[in-house]
């Protein structure tokens, strides 16, 4: 019986990628009077968050000071859940231990939990790129996470850990966790067939799917 369910955060329970792009796209307009796209910022997320600032905005200023500025800025751009997912996670609070694994800054995941229906209090572990140098595939990435599975007697075989792409599955299969692939979006369900995970087309089938380990 499944004891923990974690998930990914950037498209895998938010639409990280519509949200932020336009963000990213008008801060760079407004603030450095950059062109840069919708498409150029979508290309340049998944890798670590300063590198990623770096990318599209070059040497402007200091990183630490942009991401300053476009947190205060990016404020206006509110995330947008996936369908359904604030409802099925809150009721999972129910039954399992929830928690997140993303690189996503803590201060911005913060922020954005409490724009959204999830209730935080309820969180059993929220780990963010602050807490970890390793990233997906590399199953260290879990590394914090499995310290605090430990202190509460949870095997990786009780857990299933829900993300978006194969990076996820194998992060998640190299640590012996369970995992469950959300298809469409980002990558489809033959690609996750095809790599030999699991995968539903929406958080409708997420109870039951978790319930089938």
């Amino acid at each position: 019986m499944i004891k923990a369910v974690i998930f990914d955060y950037d498209e895998t329970l938010t639409k990280t990628l519509e949200a932020k792009a336009r963000a990213y796209s008008d801060f760079a307009r407004a603030e450095y009077g950059q062109n840069l796209t919708v498409g150029e910022v979508k290309k340049a997320f998944g890798i670590p968050y300063e590198k990623f600032i770096e990318k599209l905005f070059g040497k402007v200023e200091e990183v630490n000071i942009i991401i300053e500025k476009y947190q205060k800025f990016g404020e206006k751009y509110p995330p947008i859940p996936y369908e359904n997912a604030e409802e099925v996670v809150n009721k999972l609070f129910e039954r399992y231990l929830v928690g997140i694994v993303s690189g996503i800054r803590r201060r911005a995941i913060v922020k954005d939990l409490e724009r959204l229906k999830f209730d935080q209090k309820y969180f059993f572990h929220i780990q963010c790129g602050d807490d970890t140098l390793d990233l997906k595939p590399d199953p260290k990435v879990f590394d914090p996470l499995m310290m605090k599975l430990k202190l509460v007697g949870i095997l990786p075989n009780k857990v299933v850990y829900v993300g978006d792409n194969i990076d996820d599955f194998l992060a998640a299969k190299a640590a012996g966790f369970n995992f469950i692939g959300m298809a469409g979006h980002t990558i489809s369900m033959e690609e996750f067939i095809k790599a030999g995970a699991i995968a539903i087309e929406n958080f409708d089938q997420l109870i039951s799917k978790i319930e089938e380990f």
